[in-house]
């Protein structure tokens, strides 16, 4: 059984990097529509079928335009009927000496719209490898 199974998530940003990441394990577990500004990239994930994998369509869009969100969620809302979970992101290094790779913020996100994250809510989840907490790599 799927994990996220009857869920909808969007995920953008999906044509590369962690959102590429997160697609691939968003598109196993749950319905998802992959968005990017890359209609070439993105268009990779969601095809507009049913696979082995699960099931994704694409949506070409420009998070930093108002207009382009709203006609994406209305995508979302038009096609699956709902939308449960979306993962938006933005990826950079922390301070325990490496970057986080694509699939150690992928499978964060996944997790935390899981219900085994039901009791995580209201908070800021940050997978930076403590960036945000302040520490820094002892020399």
């Amino acid at each position: 059984m799927k994990m996220l199974e009857g869920r909808t998530a969007l995920v953008t940003g999906a044509g590369s990097g962690i959102g590429r990441a997160s697609a691939r394990l968003f598109v196993e577990r749950a319905r998802v529509v992959v968005a990017d500004i890359d209609a070439q990239e993105g268009a990779c994930h969601g095809r507009g079928d049913q696979t082995s994998r699960g099931e994704a369509r694409f949506i070409r869009a420009d998070v930093t335009s108002e207009a382009s969100v709203r006609d994406m969620i209305e995508f979302v809302i038009e096609t699956y009927g709902r939308l449960n979970m979306a993962h938006n992101h933005v990826g950079h290094g922390g301070p325990i000496g490496r970057f986080g790779t694509a699939e150690e913020q992928a499978e964060a996100a996944v997790w935390l719209c899981s219900p085994a994250a039901s009791f995580v809510t209201g908070h800021i989840f940050p997978v930076d490898g403590g960036h945000m907490a302040g520490n820094r790599p002892s020399d």
